[in-house]
């Protein structure tokens, strides 16, 4: 499976695509139901910060039902034919992120990077921990805004690698760069769809002013050996993406 020609221009130019139906039924239901009987078990309030910046259901993080939803389906060959055949890092864990309805006005939703510093997320102060791809599988329909909708600033990952060739990368270890963004926008799907997001996209979570919780699981693909360039891959957009850079 490979995007189509608009998918592709659309990640070039934006940052992200969305693309329909990629995961089949039988595996969304394992992984709602496996979710779902987790949050029966409870939620420690003391625990929630913590589960908001990094995972709901940490036990489920590795477990097959929801790795399956990536490595078994037609998503992983997407994430291959944009990063190349044999050349993703194992993936060893997803996030299961989820947004419950809020009774609070909703706020303007704050543009960020992944992997950055923040006194919940486990990264530790003084380091950067990129990735290649993001990989979000929906798993409820957000068909409208206000739904705990992925947020995302299109175009901001082209905004950020011009910041960062005049900056320094390592200028991102001082925080996000004090660029103006474009309007962003609350990205809509269903279930079974994915969409696929460069690391450097500026995102966020949206309100959730629905009546119902929003569903999805994350994956954060690295290229291999990554890590040992993940600075000019700030500088260069496309480093790691063999499958655009032939188009």
């Amino acid at each position: 499976m490979k995007l189509n020609a608009d998918q592709q221009e659309a990640l070039l130019r934006d940052g992200y695509a969305a693309v329909p139906g990629v995961v089949p039924a039988a595996p969304l239901a394992a992984a709602l139901r496996a979710i779902n009987h987790s949050l029966g078990q409870g939620l420690p309030p003391a625990d929630l910060p913590v589960f908001r910046s990094r995972s709901f259901c940490p036990e489920l993080q590795r477990a097959p039902v929801i790795l399956d939803l990536l490595r078994a389906t037609q998503a992983w060959l997407l994430a291959e034919s944009l990063l190349g055949e044999g050349s993703i890092e194992a993936v060893r864990s997803g996030q299961i992120a989820l947004s419950f309805p809020q009774t609070e006005p909703p706020e303007a939703p704050y543009p960020h990077l992944d992997g950055l510093h923040t006194p919940t997320n486990g990264v530790p102060a003084g380091e950067v921990r990129s990735f290649t791809l993001l990989v979000g599988v929906i798993l409820s329909d957000v068909t409208g805004p206000g739904a705990g909708n992925l947020t995302v600033w299109p175009g901001s990952h082209r905004l950020y690698e011009s910041y960062f060739r005049d900056n320094g990368p390592k200028s991102l270890l001082g925080g996000m760069p004090p660029i103006a963004l474009p309007d962003p926008v609350e990205v809509t799907g269903s279930v079974g769809d994915v969409v696929l997001c460069h690391y450097q996209l500026a995102h966020a979570v949206g309100a959730n002013t629905s009546p119902h919780v929003r569903y999805a699981v994350y994956f954060r693909l690295k290229s291999r050996g990554h890590d040992g360039r993940r600075w000019e891959c700030l500088t260069d957009l496309w480093k790691e993406w063999p499958g655009l850079r032939a188009r």
